[in-house]
């Protein structure tokens, strides 16, 4: 069975606020900043999600809105959005590189003045769903959710960049208690405070939920008003026009005059050269890693099978005594951990060196003294003798170098046995 291709449309302005919030949620946006001072947190949360995306989706068909100033909606309510923080300083000047970054990844752009990206969007998904194409908006607008049918998901970027979830319409449903398409005339009652959409005063979620549940939609509840309860009853007569007002701002159009080409939205791969000059300038390196082209000749994926290469061991002092601190408290299976397989070749034998006995209090149990859990005795360096040059581990048994191995070189001052490893220093003290 032949899979369905997929358009990818990207919500540019929402996206750009979603990552750079993401990004200087912490209040300190200063990290995000060339050497030259420019400030880069939203077109870098921008472009870590166009990679992102390139990498596991690989889509087919894929285009950018970006918003154009007034619409409509700004004519018929002045106050639309009268409510919204002003656009952050730092990242008005973003916009331009972020369409500068879309246009070197050889993606389309649409716009339509008089008409918000939102607009855009849901004309060119609906005209696609029509054209068999399976649709994903990536936003950070829920406004977008009335858009989700059984052809468009809406994938919304959450706090953080890898947080994006997809809705379909029983996510919505799930989410919001309501379907897709009454999204408008949900905002229509409750209104909308990030929009400054006014809504009708008194109409609560609940309540709205509970309305468009029994009697479908907007122009249902008004139409059999005499059966909503008496409580809503005047709230809802008196608010009407501010609901049909609210309606209206709320529903995303789908129709607007766009000349829209889908092949022309195919998307062929983007100019290598020209992206890794733009993430260069503003020192984009760990983003810069991530495009092929860029790599150097050398680089290569490591293999996790292949075998581990030989180093040779450090060249130290035949006499240096290793020190370890005082009263260490290490049962023998802490030491074994460390302890190499002795192999069957034949080891030089050990050289003489001096004891340590400010170092580890740990003996032989042939000693006599107190006796630890790990069975080793514990025994005062004064009462004890020694032979010659043969060191020993805890267990009494000694390696094959005739030496104690007791943990990996990490030092110069330290003395490698024939097995590459660390001699604790131990000599065998003599019997009672």
């Amino acid at each position: 069975m032949t899979s369905i291709p997929r358009f990818y449309l990207i919500d540019g302005h929402a996206l750009a606020y979603r990552t750079y919030y993401a990004l200087t949620r912490a209040g300190d946006a200063s990290r995000w900043t060339t050497k030259a001072g420019e400030p880069t947190a939203g077109t870098y949360g921008f472009a870590s999600v166009l990679l992102r995306l390139l990498e596991k989706d690989a889509p087919e068909y894929l285009a950018v809105s970006f918003d154009t100033g007034r619409t409509f909606r700004d004519e018929v309510y002045p106050e639309y959005k009268a409510t919204r923080a002003k656009m952050p300083e730092d990242l008005a000047p973003q916009l331009d590189r972020i369409r500068e970054l879309v246009t070197a990844f050889g993606i389309p752009i649409l716009e339509r003045e008089g008409y918000e990206a939102d607009d855009v969007l849901g004309t060119v998904a609906q005209q696609a769903a029509r054209q068999d194409v399976a649709v994903t908006i990536l936003t950070g607008d829920r406004d977008l959710l009335q858009l989700a049918s059984d052809r468009i998901t809406i994938r919304l970027a959450g706090q953080k960049l890898s947080e994006a979830l997809d809705y379909g319409p029983a996510d919505v449903r799930h989410k919001l208690g309501i379907e897709p398409h009454q999204l408008v005339d949900y905002k229509a009652l409750v209104g909308d405070t990030s929009d400054n959409i006014p809504g009708v005063s008194g109409i609560g979620e609940k309540t709205a939920v509970a309305l468009l549940g029994e009697f479908g939609s907007l122009d249902g509840i008004y139409a059999q008003l005499d059966q909503v309860p008496a409580r809503f009853r005047l709230k809802l007569e008196q608010g009407r026009d501010s609901a049909l007002l609210s309606q209206l701002l709320a529903r995303i159009v789908t129709d607007v005059d766009l000349p829209f080409d889908l092949q022309a939205c195919r998307w062929t791969g983007y100019d290598a050269q020209a992206v890794a000059e733009l993430f260069r300038q503003l020192e984009f390196r760990t983003l810069l890693d991530r495009l092929p082209s860029t790599r150097p000749p050398d680089s290569r994926q490591l293999n996790m099978f292949a075998a581990a290469p030989v180093v040779a061991p450090p060249q130290v002092a035949p006499d240096a005594v290793i020190d370890t601190p005082p009263n260490s408290k290490r049962s023998s299976t802490d030491w074994r951990r460390f302890a190499r397989s002795p192999s069957t070749s034949r080891r030089p034998a050990p050289t003489r060196c001096r004891p340590n006995w400010s170092a580890s209090p740990w003996v032989s149990p042939r000693t006599t003294g107190s006796t630890s859990r790990s069975g080793i005795s514990r025994i005062s360096p004064a009462a004890l003798s020694f032979r010659s040059s043969r060191c020993c581990r805890p267990s009494a048994r000694p390696c094959s170098a005739n030496r104690w191995t007791r943990s990996a070189i990490t030092s110069s001052t330290t003395s490698p046995c024939s097995a590459g490893w660390a001699c604790a220093r131990r000599r065998w003290p003599s019997t009672p």
